[in-house]
């Protein structure tokens, strides 16, 4: 990151372990002060939980954070009051949590929208026309 100052890294741990969670940012702030401290205003992490949200804000105030819902189960209303508290721009979730009333509330609240995992052109073209800003996939070309 340090040679590349374009690149940008989305941080998928997937763990919800509080001990983990805070190793690994622990881990990645150590490493970033050592190389370069502006790297860590290119690394976005995914967070899972409330929780997580606050455990990692505390080792490094990210500028930019991906709520990624696929472990939680709570109400449209209450994860965009989550994202507005916390100035959250982005989620990421299944394309089967994406209704349209769900995507109205998102768009009225300016959040932008990817989708996992999609590896189908058509569903992608669908997501997109549905207002979803783009998907995490294993192997469609980029656009």
């Amino acid at each position: 990151m340090k040679h590349y100052p374009d690149m940008y890294l989305d941080i998928d741990t997937k763990e919800l372990d509080p001990a983990a969670i805070k190793k690994q940012y622990s881990m990645i702030k150590q490493i970033a002060e050592e190389v370069d401290p502006e790297i860590l205003d290119r690394i976005i992490p995914e967070i899972y939980t409330p929780d997580m949200y606050d455990m990692v804000i505390n080792i490094i105030p990210f500028q930019h954070v991906i709520y990624s819902i696929y472990m939680i189960n709570d109400d449209d209303d209450t994860i965009i009051r989550f994202m507005n508290q916390h100035q959250i721009r982005v989620l990421a979730t299944d394309p089967a949590r994406l209704t349209g009333d769900f995507l109205n509330k998102l768009k009225e609240n300016s959040i932008t929208v990817y989708a996992f995992t999609v590896n189908s052109q058509s569903d992608f073209a669908s997501l997109k026309a549905a207002g979803v800003h783009g998907v995490y996939t294993d192997f469609l070309p980029p656009c």
